[in-house]
């Protein structure tokens, strides 16, 4: 199957074993830019992408030494620290600088807020945690794999956490929750207390609750070393999300997930109601009741400059640690193992399809990568691979979120570099509109072409629609076209010739029509953006990423040919193919078979 590709009016050029056609008319300056990302099957879709223009800042150098003085002090027996930077990944290195860095024999109190931000446990599996795709696109929310067991939390503006580092010998898990408790009570919330999970919780005023069970308002996690000891905790003060959070902790792929790593325990959950800055300062108070520790220093961006921190940000941040650290675990299509009783949310599975009955699959992922695929297509042959995806393999990939390989990244990372950029191909500052598919793949392509810099500035002109995402296949996602030549012809169809997906469509997916009703919609809107301008007054290149397939439909349709017309076409991986006009005029759309790439270093 095809990858993911970039489309724009352009040129046909070949970047080192890579693929670009572009199209664009000789005398116009107008480009519609259509990219495909690598490793990906033809089925997997196709997203227009369009970006602004951007500019890049120099970091200020800042000086760190005094809190790296202050941690390191042998004779500062109890340190307190407060952090007003919002970002999870440097809080948490902060915290793990602290562990490894302080005093052996000392205590240290850390308050932190982050941004929206979904922290699984050191030994968990995101994909059972959370639905991926939906906490990025849907829910704006960051995924963080901390260092410490424990189960999944929920990090927002309204939720204060805390950090106790001590001695291994001192370490208690309900000593420093009851020090929290304590605080608590001082500022009237009376019915909390630690229970015997070591959560804290908060007791329900009256009776016939349908749910009996007290509201957690604080979970713990705790990671031990031989000399020192961490106790981390939540506590949720005024969270505006708590109608959402049972949402962005559901994830669809739970029921058909056999995991090794630990798995998160569901409670009910509210605020206690309480201000940030006199939650912070009650803490402090009960800390210093028991270890004389002093006025906080409070920590500001500076404090992310520090080495260790800096390294430590980049490992979390890291695919390699979010992704690749999670125990093996099995995937099946029949999980006989997932107990459905225990599912308090079982209603969410209504608005998923079920697999294809005749559809019998089992993957087995270690680290991230799947290592063995047994598929079995009702009574037929069996298909059995190693250190394989679907991309590889030319299934049918619409619906399905299966991410870029290794290699397809590679692929789309080298396009980049030499077709993006000032003066290139695809310009950042010539980009009036960027339409992606919402297929995680697409998304990550897009990350891939564009530095942060330049997303944060194309964001604006960028739209994310289904109207560019990959041909529904319906009935035939995940199988190859001999596959469903061969069900079709034993079920009596297609007597007088083979199917053909550009005339036949998608049994239970989309039909050719279909698919040209949404990529005639994208192109109106492109036409109206470009239209004004047909004489180059203005730069208004527009960008597509999307998918093999829809990225071929989308180029026949942008000349008016039915899906069904013979026009042969390949995308190759981490291709950018160009699309413009003749004449100048908007109501004649051509592919550009050529682009003068001028003296310029590609």
């Amino acid at each position: 199957m095809e990858e993911e590709r970039i489309v724009r009016s352009g040129s046909f050029v070949q970047p080192d074993d890579s693929t670009s056609f572009m199209t664009r008319s000789i005398e116009s300056p107008i480009l519609v830019s259509i990219l495909t990302a690598a490793n990906m099957a033809p089925s997997r879709g196709f997203s227009p992408i369009l970006r602004a223009r951007y500019s890049f800042c120099k970091p200020q150098r800042r000086r760190y030494s005094e809190f790296v003085q202050a941690v390191t002090n042998a004779s500062n027996k109890s340190q307190i620290y407060i952090s007003r930077i919002l970002d999870p990944y440097v809080n948490l290195s902060i915290e793990h600088y602290l562990l490894q860095n302080s005093p052996t024999d000392s205590m240290i109190l850390f308050l932190y807020l982050n941004e929206k931000s979904v922290i699984i446990g050191r030994n968990q599996n995101p994909w059972v945690e959370t639905h991926i795709p939906s906490l990025k696109y849907k829910y704006d929310t960051l995924l963080v794999r901390r260092r410490s067991g424990g189960g999944t939390v929920f990090h927002d503006r309204g939720n204060v956490n805390y950090s106790v580092i001590c001695p291994t010998p001192d370490f208690d898990r309900d000593k420093h929750a009851q020090m929290v408790v304590r605080a608590l009570h001082k500022l009237g919330v009376d019915r909390v207390r630690v229970n015997e999970r070591h959560d804290i919780v908060m007791d329900r005023i009256g009776t016939g609750h349908q749910d009996p069970r007290p509201l957690k308002v604080s979970g713990s996690a705790y990671k031990l070393t031989r000399l020192r000891s961490l106790h981390h905790g939540t506590c949720l003060l005024s969270s505006e999300n708590l109608p959402i959070i049972s949402k962005i902790l559901w994830s669809p792929s739970k029921r058909y997930i056999n995991a090794r790593g630990v798995d998160s325990v569901s409670s009910p959950v509210a605020n206690v109601n309480v201000d940030q800055h006199d939650f912070e300062d009650a803490v402090v108070a009960e800390f210093n009741e028991l270890y004389k520790a002093g006025e906080p220093m409070v920590l500001r961006g500076n404090v992310a400059s520090v080495p260790e921190i800096v390294n430590g940000v980049e490992e979390l941040k890291s695919p390699d640690w979010i992704y690749s650290q999670t125990p093996q675990f099995t995937l099946s299509t029949h999980n006989s193992e997932y107990d459905h009783s225990k599912d308090t949310r079982k209603g969410s599975w209504d608005d998923l399809p079920d697999p294809p009955p005749k559809l019998r699959a089992d993957l087995t992922v270690r680290n991230g990568k799947i290592i063995e695929a047994e598929i079995k297509f009702g009574e037929g042959e069996r298909e059995k691979q190693r250190e394989t995806e679907w991309t590889i393999n030319g299934r049918y990939t619409g619906r399905s979120e299966i991410p870029l390989t290794p290699n397809g990244e590679s692929q789309v990372s080298s396009s980049a570099r030499k077709v993006v950029g000032l003066g290139k191909i695809i310009d950042p500052s010539k980009v009036a509109y960027l339409f992606i598919s919402p297929r995680i793949r697409a998304q990550r392509t897009f990350e891939l072409l564009f530095d942060g810099a330049t997303q944060k500035a194309l964001e604006s002109i960028s739209e994310t629609t289904e109207d560019i995402r990959e041909w529904d296949y319906g009935k035939y996602e995940g199988l190859l076209t001999a596959q469903i030549r061969s069900g079709r012809k034993e079920r009596g169809l297609d007597t007088e010739r083979p199917w053909n997906i550009w005339v036949d469509g998608c049994e239970d997916g989309e039909s050719a029509a279909e698919v040209s009703s949404r990529l005639d919609r994208v192109i109106g809107k492109i036409r109206e953006i470009q239209g004004p301008y047909m004489h180059g007054e203005k730069s208004v290149d527009v960008v597509l990423i999307a998918h093999g397939h829809i990225l071929r439909a989308f180029a026949k349709r942008w000349i008016g040919f039915e899906l069904g017309a013979t026009l042969p076409m390949m995308l190759e991986p981490g291709a950018v193919g160009v699309l413009s006009y003749e004449h100048h005029k908007v109501n004649e759309p051509a592919f550009l078979l050529g682009v003068n790439m001028g003296d310029g270093e590609v």
